[in-house]
Protein backbone atom coordinates (compact mmCIF):
# COMPACT_ATOMS: atom_id res chain seq x y z
CA UNK A 1 0.00 0.00 0.00
CA UNK A 2 1.41 3.39 -1.00
CA UNK A 3 0.85 6.44 1.19
CA UNK A 4 1.39 9.85 -0.29
CA UNK A 5 2.46 12.46 2.25
CA UNK A 6 3.49 16.02 1.92
CA UNK A 7 6.14 15.55 4.63
CA UNK A 8 7.77 12.78 6.58
CA UNK A 9 7.00 12.45 10.30
CA UNK A 10 10.33 14.10 11.09
CA UNK A 11 9.69 16.99 8.70
CA UNK A 12 6.21 17.45 10.14
CA UNK A 13 7.54 17.59 13.70
CA UNK A 14 10.54 19.81 12.97
CA UNK A 15 8.91 23.21 13.48
CA UNK A 16 6.93 22.14 16.57
CA UNK A 17 10.09 20.79 18.21
CA UNK A 18 12.04 23.88 17.14
CA UNK A 19 9.39 26.13 18.72
CA UNK A 20 9.52 24.11 21.94
CA UNK A 21 13.30 24.13 22.46
CA UNK A 22 15.00 26.83 20.37
CA UNK A 23 16.32 30.00 21.98
CA UNK A 24 15.65 31.78 18.68
CA UNK A 25 12.01 30.67 18.83
CA UNK A 26 11.66 32.25 22.29
CA UNK A 27 12.29 35.63 20.67
CA UNK A 28 9.30 35.22 18.33
CA UNK A 29 6.03 37.01 18.95
CA UNK A 30 3.35 34.86 20.65
CA UNK A 31 0.29 33.76 18.72
CA UNK A 32 1.92 33.35 15.34
CA UNK A 33 1.60 30.41 12.98
CA UNK A 34 4.83 28.78 11.83
CA UNK A 35 5.82 26.64 8.89
CA UNK A 36 9.37 25.54 8.25
CA UNK A 37 10.52 27.54 11.29
CA UNK A 38 9.12 30.74 9.75
CA UNK A 39 6.13 32.82 10.81
CA UNK A 40 3.38 32.66 8.19
CA UNK A 41 0.01 34.40 7.80
CA UNK A 42 -2.77 32.95 9.93
CA UNK A 43 -5.17 33.06 6.99
CA UNK A 44 -4.63 31.69 3.53
CA UNK A 45 -4.59 34.42 0.87
CA UNK A 46 -7.82 34.56 -1.12
CA UNK A 47 -9.40 31.88 1.09
CA UNK A 48 -11.80 34.33 2.77
CA UNK A 49 -11.06 32.81 6.16
CA UNK A 50 -10.79 36.02 8.13
CA UNK A 51 -12.62 36.15 11.45
CA UNK A 52 -14.02 39.05 13.39
CA UNK A 53 -12.83 40.11 16.82
CA UNK A 54 -16.11 38.78 18.28
CA UNK A 55 -15.60 35.38 16.63
CA UNK A 56 -12.06 35.24 18.01
CA UNK A 57 -13.29 36.18 21.47
CA UNK A 58 -16.03 33.51 21.35
CA UNK A 59 -13.53 30.85 20.28
CA UNK A 60 -11.12 31.77 23.07
CA UNK A 61 -14.00 31.51 25.56
CA UNK A 62 -14.81 28.02 24.25
CA UNK A 63 -11.15 27.03 24.71
CA UNK A 64 -11.08 28.47 28.24
CA UNK A 65 -14.31 26.66 29.17
CA UNK A 66 -12.92 23.40 27.78
CA UNK A 67 -9.67 23.83 29.72
CA UNK A 68 -11.56 24.62 32.93
CA UNK A 69 -13.35 21.26 32.67
CA UNK A 70 -9.97 19.58 33.05
CA UNK A 71 -8.66 21.93 35.72
CA UNK A 72 -11.75 21.38 37.88
CA UNK A 73 -11.39 17.59 37.96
Amino acid sequence: MVHFRLRTDEEGADTAVWLAISQKALKQKNGQFFQDRTAVPAHLPLAWTKTSALENENMMKLFADFLNKFNDS
